[in-house]
């Protein structure tokens, strides 16, 4: 028995066998010394004068703090292998505590607060006023913990704040060890669950959680009772209320949803991503048979209350910065619900009332006269936390100002694939939800890139997924991909929510102004409100004019393509009758024959009929009877064959008459017809020009030129594709990186630059000064010929049956090497006639034997 329990004995004249209560008490005032870092053994002059009650306050503080397992240890946590939840009472910890002033009475008889004492049980009078205090606060506090935030073993629980970035220097590489404080707070547990979240865990459902509990004031376990069935859409308010309901009461009240500036802490993204990425609305037969179908987490059915809690404050402790130990012990779940209230009571101007009306707290005896049902009365303490004006009314983002009512259609079924709940379907009583949750994935979805490392996080890879299973497009920008348009979308949805959100905050200002203020405000509201009128029809009218833009650029490009069919159908016309009037002069300089041969009528054109009906009347005949020397025959009605040496040998009554062969005249859109289609197209356009629109249309590929998805609008894609290849070929990283819009710079220079490096390399690969650079342009057509003339030279060298736009470039002395390489073969080519750069030379031209005709005898006269 050791000194506190043999006082005790000697003061109430018990044996060792009746004391444990004693050894209890010891255990609750060493623990509280450890706690407070005071020494293990106790002094008289800890307790001289009046400081034995300022010590039994301090104790009493501690005790109505803390939970108290049974049989607990010194740090407050339950015996190794004990399975049990239940804790210490009050009423209990009030005798410990009496105990503990029964043990000074024999340590210390001559103290002046006990000495006068002559019974036993006596007690001092502080002491006696005291306990009365401490069992109504120890009461409250163990009812409250009750619920769902017992937690065993926390040395005092710290609020998790929001955001304590404004607290902290994240710079200074010592900051966390000398403040570790100040970096454990709620964004970075929101940025490091998304960072951390895939396919294979639940990190985004984990999100939604910690989310709920945050925006709601609410007890961790208490969210295990959160229900479809208690949530609606607000008509009036216009956002969600999702209900609440308490744990071990009957107490429930009104929680409306409202948007946050920043997106890890908006209910609607948090939500959103939930149901988007985890499947967070799709049920099973398994969930309807466990009657868990309704529930917003029904994982979370299994387990009880408390599990619940300690698995958010897990959540929470993973996901805190590596801070010791003896730091994060101070954060559970509770954190959560201390932390939200906190940080709401300091708003300017807010009442305990306001923020009891969503924390669910007591008010006096007012709180059974207050309707909890109202969802008004829990608006004013979320606007508080969100740092909106305390009457500001709810202001959501909508998809309905990107004007693409059926690619938004899309987008959002392919966003929620998996809906089980029919309140959640289109034309459902939450499917408003759904909207609100997809265009604020879609508002945020650029600051969710910036904060959670670009496109690789989860949510944006869900949401691009999405863009690109519903191949949404922007009519006012139809060259974008579906990735970039989610991008055009977030920028215009983003500025339509400002304009609404600075037109309801001016609105607020003026309910809580008075007299010349509240009129002066109420007019910049109205004035607001008509311009944002007016920038919607704007906006309404640029995306009209952008969209019959794009139908005159179509329109235009099959103008071109019409036109260049009209001129090689021209162009086949002419040589036709060019072929036709050589056979006129050979048939004319035939032989008169002895006897009548029958007439043979040529098949004429009308000539006051226009060029293009003749070539398409032509063009429909040799489509018939064939293309080349066939064509001819049928076109002069004699018959053809074709000799060795190239001509054509025509049978006319026994003579023989030789004529060179026409030409093959194709009918489909050649090199040449599109040769002209591009030089009256944008084909001479300056290189420059043509990178500055895409960049200015943001058209361009973010990190590679040579991958831009080149919109329809340029009539000259593969001559505009050599040339951003070769820009990246020869131009500087940096000058491509603020072209394409990675890096701030001015985008003029750049663009300059990068068509310098363009001809300058051209130049090198070419072998000529740079002295010459004024003798060539820098049109999109003039660079391409010098790139495919280049890349020409280079198939040849590799031997290879690429066509030339698939052709990589390489640098000179590379391709130098290349021909070096065939010198050997070179020699051999030579002997056969083929000259330099397989041409065949003049000298060693086999001569092709002279064309032979057949002449066939006279054939006997008709009876």
């Amino acid at each position: 028995m050791n000194a506190f329990s043999a006082a005790y004995a000697a003061v109430t004249g018990q044996n060792n066998s009746t004391i444990s209560h004693a050894k209890s008490a010891e255990q609750l005032d060493a623990a509280f010394r450890k706690a407070y870092g005071l020494p293990k053994d106790m002094t008289c002059a800890e307790i001289k004068e009046d400081n034995a009650e300022d010590y039994i306050r301090q104790l009493c503080i501690f005790a109505s703090s803390h939970i108290f397992p049974l049989n607990f240890t010194i740090d407050l946590e339950p015996p190794p292998n004990s399975k049990t939840n239940r804790y210490v009472t009050a009423k209990t910890l009030q005798g410990y505590i009496g105990k503990i002033i029964k043990g000074w009475r024999g340590e210390f008889p001559d103290h002046p607060d006990w000495k006068h004492l002559k019974k036993a049980d006596d007690v001092p009078d502080w002491w006696t006023s005291l306990l009365v205090e401490f069992l109504e606060t120890c009461h409250r506090f163990q009812q409250t913990a009750a619920r769902c935030d017992a937690v065993f073993g926390v040395a005092g629980t710290k609020p998790l704040y929001p955001d304590l970035r404004s607290r902290r220097n994240d710079k200074d590489p010592d900051s966390i060890k000398n403040n570790p404080l100040a970096h454990c707070d709620l964004r970075g547990v929101v940025i490091r669950l998304v960072k951390s979240a895939n396919d294979r865990n639940n990190k985004l459902q984990e999100l939604a959680q910690i989310n709920l509990t945050h925006v709601s004031f609410g007890r961790a376990g208490e969210q295990k009772f959160s229900n479809y069935n208690n949530w609606e859409w607000d008509m009036f308010l216009q956002v969600p209320d999702t209900g609440w309901q308490e744990s071990k009461t009957l107490n429930s009240y009104s929680m409306p949803q409202i948007t946050n500036e920043w997106w890890g802490f908006d209910f609607f993204v948090c939500m959103g991503a939930f149901y988007m990425c985890d499947n967070g609305l799709l049920r099973t037969g398994e969930h309807e048979r466990k009657g868990s179908k309704y529930a917003v987490f029904p994982d979370l059915q299994s387990i009880n209350n408390n599990s619940v809690a300690r698995k958010i404050g897990k959540i929470i402790k993973d996901n805190l910065p590596n801070v010791p130990e003896s730091v994060l012990a101070f954060f559970s779940a509770k954190s959560l619900r201390y932390g939200a209230i906190t940080h709401a009571t300091a708003f300017n101007n807010i009442t305990l009332f306001q923020v009891a009306n969503r924390s669910g707290h007591s008010v006096g005896g007012v709180t059974p006269y207050i309707d909890g049902n109202n969802a008004l009365l829990g608006l004013p303490a979320a606007n508080a936390l969100a740092g909106n004006h305390l009457n500001m009314e709810p202001v959501v983002p909508t998809l309905d100002v990107v004007g693409n009512s059926d690619g938004v259609k899309a987008l959002i079924d392919n966003m929620f694939k998996h809906v089980s709940i029919d309140e959640f379907k289109r034309g459902g009583s939450l499917w408003r939800v759904l909207e609100v949750c997809a265009a604020s994935l879609i508002r945020h979805h650029v600051a969710i890139m910036n904060d959670c490392g670009g496109l690789s996080n989860r949510i944006t890879t869900c949401l691009n997924r999405a863009a690109r299973d519903a191949n949404i497009r922007d009519p006012g920008n139809p060259g974008l991909s579906p990735e970039q348009v989610i991008v055009e979308w977030s920028k215009i949805v983003q500025q339509d929510y400002n304009e609404r959100f600075k037109i309801a905050k001016v609105r607020a200002l003026s309910t809580t102004a008075d007299g010349n203020d509240a009129t002066i405000l109420s007019m910049l509201a109205s004035i607001s409100q008509d311009v944002k009128e007016i920038k919607s029809e704007h906006r309404s009218l640029v995306t009209e004019c952008a969209g019959l833009k794009a139908d005159v650029s179509q329109l235009q490009n099959q103008n071109g393509v019409l036109k260049a069919q009209l001129s090689a159908s021209n162009r086949r016309y002419q040589l036709l009758m060019q072929s036709t009037a050589a056979t006129d002069m050979a048939a004319a300089k035939t032989p008169t024959l002895s006897r009548t041969t029958p007439s043979r009528k040529r098949q004429c054109v009308d000539e006051s009929r226009s060029i293009t009906e003749a070539s398409e009347s032509l063009t429909a005949q040799f489509a018939t009877a064939g293309t080349g020397s066939g064509a001819t025959a049928a076109a002069t009605g004699v018959d053809v064959g074709t000799g060795s040496g190239g001509s054509t040998a025509m049978e006319l009554d026994n003579v023989a008459v030789s004529v060179p062969a026409a030409a093959a005249l194709p009918l489909t859109y050649n090199n040449e017809a599109r040769t002209l289609a591009e030089e009256k197209g944008d084909a001479k356009t300056r290189f420059m020009s043509v990178l500055m629109k895409l960049a200015d249309n943001n058209q361009l590929h973010p990190t590679d030129l040579a991958k831009t998805d080149i919109p329809n609008d340029i009539d000259n894609k593969q001559s505009l594709r050599n040339c951003l290849e070769m820009a990246v070929f020869a131009g500087s990283s940096g000058d491509i990186s603020i072209v394409c819009g990675a890096s701030e710079g001015d985008k003029v220079q750049a663009a300059s630059r990068l068509e310098d490096a363009v001809k300058d390399k051209l130049l090198e690969l070419e072998g000529k000064d740079r002295t010459q650079k004024g003798q060539y342009g820098g049109s999109i057509l003039g660079l391409h010929k010098r790139i495919t003339a280049y890349k020409k030279r280079v198939k040849e060298a590799k031997k290879s049956n690429l066509q030339p736009g698939k052709i990589a470039l390489i640098e000179l002395n590379e391709l130098l090497a290349l021909e070096g390489q065939l010198e050997s073969s070179t020699g051999a080519s030579e002997a056969n006639g083929i000259g330099e750069g397989g041409q065949t030379t003049l000298d060693n031209v086999p001569r092709l034997p002279r064309p032979q005709t057949k002449r066939l005898r006279p054939s006997a006269p008709k009876k």
